[in-house]
């Protein structure tokens, strides 16, 4: 999928969820595979699945914010970005979006408070900074 080969990595993720049917990583790779190929239900399918597999799982709402994030749902992918964080608070990135998904559904205030609270959580990472 890295190089390009979208094709072979449909397959590849395919043959890996006939081996381990329940393997949510693949589920969620498998959906990235959907969207590259403009398959957006597709995608969601995925993500559907996974979360039947592991509601628990912060990866999934992570990625399906991802995919409402790029389909610009901005107030869906803060919904994925904040479950995601729920789950597991210690990936930086999740805040992020989050944070820059409530700026660009119009939500200056709490955008600036989850900002804020990023800055304070992660002092020794640098991505908060560049946002």
């Amino acid at each position: 999928f890295l190089t390009g080969d979208v094709t072979g990595a449909k397959a590849d993720l395919l043959a890996s969820l006939a081996v381990l049917p329940n393997f949510t990583q693949s589920l969620v790779k498998l959906a990235s595979v959907h969207m590259e190929q403009s398959d957006p239900a597709a995608a969601f399918k995925c993500f559907d699945d996974a979360i039947k597999v592991d509601e628990r799982d912060p990866d999934i709402y992570y990625h399906r914010g991802q995919v409402f994030f790029i389909m610009n749902e901005f107030t869906e992918a803060a919904e994925n970005y904040t479950k995601s964080t729920e789950l597991d608070d210690t990936f930086v990135f999740t805040h992020i979006q989050l944070a820059v998904a409530q700026y660009k559904s119009g939500n200056l205030a709490n955008s600036m408070a989850t900002f804020r609270r990023t800055l304070k959580a992660f002092p020794q990472r640098s991505e908060p900074q560049n946002y």
